[in-house]
């Protein structure tokens, strides 16, 4: 863990996706450990079931990954109460709660590699897969409400939302966020298959977005664009790894989605002239023509 006082938002960010990448890397080798252990798991019985979930637990392991799930929520909400009342003196700076929240995030992430390879499971055995889905698709709604202002809502069109009802979004997005993010987080077990991995990698990357709340790197351009477009692979490699014949659905659906809403806040950040969407109705393909597109800031 890193107790510095003085650091860049970009040193943080550095940071956090060096230890994620090892993470990453560690929870990948460990997964044979996974499969001798705990494999075979119960067949998959149609769309409502959670495939990686054993066919019985015990009362330690579900004491284990709800109690994991609620010190993980509580710490987070803390630092993100009393982190939301102060601003860093620089304008590319942090402040002490967002080493705070790194630090939370790593020690947690680590304690459910650990649950995991003692007791496997999350809390998909006592919840619907449906409350991980929704939460992660309503994070999405968030977003796209928060950017009408800056990109609009389709084809780069902007308008005026409510104002209250703005407001409010921008005031509850982090905590409402925040909570989707460490429920997910909790509800798989962090097992290496590269179809969860792909997952835990969005993940991570989320979690290095709760990192650097309140810096100039959180309201990046590139880097929101980014965090949006990684659901497309998600959504794809893990529909994919389970074989579903509806992997077409999520990757034409969210790169719709993408080259119809999402990319224009990137396309103002590009000094080309042709940018996603000028295409339509061929702006799928049409948003890789901007040639900077993801390294524009």
């Amino acid at each position: 863990m890193i107790h510095r006082e003085e650091m860049k938002a970009t040193a943080l960010f550095k940071m956090s996706m060096v230890i994620f990448s090892l993470i990453t890397l560690v929870t990948a080798i460990l997964t044979p450990m996974l499969v001798t252990r705990f494999y075979p798991l119960p067949p998959d019985s149609g769309s409502a079931w959670y495939f990686w979930q054993l066919a019985s637990t015990t009362k330690a392991a579900r004491m284990s990954y709800w109690l994991g799930f609620a010190l993980h929520l509580t710490a987070a909400g803390w630092i993100l109460f009393k982190g939301r009342q102060v601003k860093p003196e620089d304008k590319n700076g942090i402040t002490k709660y967002n080493l705070m929240m790194y630090n939370v995030n790593i020690v947690f992430v680590l304690l459910h590699l650990l649950q995991t390879h003692i007791w496997y499971d999350g809390l998909a055995k006592d919840v619907p897969i449906w409350t991980s889905q929704g939460s992660v698709i309503v994070m999405l709604i968030l977003i796209l409400y928060l950017m009408i202002p800056v990109r609009g809502l389709f084809w780069g069109r902007k308008f005026a939302p409510p104002k209250k009802m703005l407001e409010l979004v921008k005031r509850w997005h982090g905590p409402y966020i925040s909570l989707a993010l460490i429920y997910t987080f909790w509800f798989h077990p962090m097992d290496g298959n590269w179809g969860l991995l792909s997952g835990f990698i969005y993940m991570f990357l989320l979690f290095t977005q709760q990192n650097l709340f309140k810096t100039r790197i959180h309201y990046s351009k590139s880097w929101i664009v980014l965090l949006e477009f990684f659901v497309v692979i998600h959504g794809t490699l893990i529909t994919v790894y389970k074989e579903m014949e509806i992997w077409p659905m999520f990757l034409f659906g969210f790169l719709v989605m993408f080259s119809h809403a999402d990319a224009y806040l990137e396309a103002q950040a590009c000094s080309c002239m042709v940018c996603p969407g000028r295409f339509y109705p061929f702006d799928t393909a049409g948003v890789w023509i901007c040639p900077g597109i993801f390294p524009c800031v």
